[in-house]
């Protein structure tokens, strides 16, 4: 999603924008300029990498590969109406500033045919009226070029700045939709797009790429001891654990339930377990308490499933594989990290001191 928080960028940006647009003889509609925006941006990488692509297979790409790029990376059902709103606003506003390039386009052609009538009668310096007029009718000229300049530099600005909010908007929108409400972190539509940008990034770079599984541990049990509302808690605390121990460039999401996931690129078996261990033992040594009541909700403890991408693999794989770990974890007794074991390992981490039972998690 777009992070610009200044003008001069958000300017930049516009106009890059629309010159790329230009360039690829795109439609001047809302959302293919939300796409090129986003693209330009560049902080949705899975977007970037698979719009780099098209364009290199093909740089005036068809509305229909637009459309089908739009719909898998920037659309979303529940903020289509929305979204799509804003986005007409967007598109009127981009018509206006384009008009108003054009103006500036068009103001300098005509000037230009002043000067090189000026370059006409100046030629004949013999004749001194001709000379004479010639300087005045160019310092009109050059005087109402730079009136309609300051105007239009002034409009554009004005029209940019409209563009900036409305871009805000659009992203502020974009962000919820890809949010899970309860949690704060990813929603699993975020986690799936990341995934699959991060792998086609791995295999082309041929940098590690980990993923993480991870499940509350007893999360119905501590459901139907202290209620959803402590639940629905006991699932925020846990995300904002995660939230403040990953590693910069990883993704938290939730993946559904009371199950997380993180993505970790650029991290091999080894940094993903350090990770995901660092993550267990701060949950595992912080106590619930409800600060209403100042009831004691015990301890919350989580299993963690660890894989590393392998050459050539899916997405789906990745995930079956770090999931089957999760639940290698939660056999051996929960409240540890399980990677894949290595010949003559057992893999798993575990918290030299478990918990003798914990309702809390």
């Amino acid at each position: 999603m777009s992070k610009v928080t200044d003008h001069g960028t958000a300017k930049r940006l516009f106009l890059k924008a629309v010159e790329l647009m230009a360039e690829a003889k795109a439609l001047l509609v809302p959302r293919y300029f939300q796409l090129f925006y986003e693209y330009v941006e560049g902080s949705n990488r899975a977007l970037a990498n698979a719009f780099a692509e098209l364009l290199k297979r093909n740089p005036q790409p068809a509305p229909s590969e637009l459309d089908f790029l739009f719909e898998l990376h920037l659309s979303d059902t529940s903020a289509v109406n929305e979204y799509g709103g804003m986005g007409d606003k967007l598109g009127e506003e981009v018509h206006r500033a384009l008009g108003i390039v054009q103006e500036a386009v068009s103001s300098a052609r005509s000037f230009g045919d002043s000067v090189e009538c000026a370059e006409t009668d100046l030629a004949d310096y013999t004749d001194e009226k001709k000379v004479r007029a010639a300087i005045v009718s160019l310092l009109r000229a050059t005087r109402q070029m730079a009136q309609k300049s300051r105007s239009m530099e002034s409009k554009l600005t004005a029209s940019v700045e409209q563009i900036e909010q409305l871009q805000k908007t659009l992203n502020k929108i974009k962000l919820e939709a890809q949010t899970d409400s309860l949690t704060g972190v990813a929603n699993r539509k975020l986690f799936d797009e990341t995934l699959a940008g991060e792998i086609s990034i791995a295999e082309e770079t041929g940098a590690p790429l980990s993923l993480c599984m991870v499940d509350v541990d007893h999360f119905k049990a501590f459901n139907d001891r202290h209620g959803h509302r402590a639940g629905d808690s006991a699932l925020r605390f846990v995300a904002n654990v995660f939230h403040h121990s990953v590693r910069d460039g990883d993704l938290v999401a939730r993946y559904g339930g009371e199950e997380f996931a993180v993505i970790m690129p650029g991290a091999d078996i080894q940094v993903g377990v350090t990770v995901a261990d660092r993550i267990r033992e701060t949950l595992a040594g912080r106590e619930l308490v409800n600060r209403t009541s100042g009831e004691t909700l015990g301890f919350v403890t989580v299993s963690i499933g660890v894989a590393e991408l392998q050459p050539g693999e899916l997405l789906e794989s990745l995930i079956d594989r770090a999931d089957e770990q999760l639940y290698a974890a939660k056999d051996a007794g929960r409240n540890r990290v399980m990677p894949e074991p290595e010949d003559g390992d057992t893999g798993q981490i575990e918290d030299s001191q478990p918990l003798a039972e914990n309702t809390a998690a």
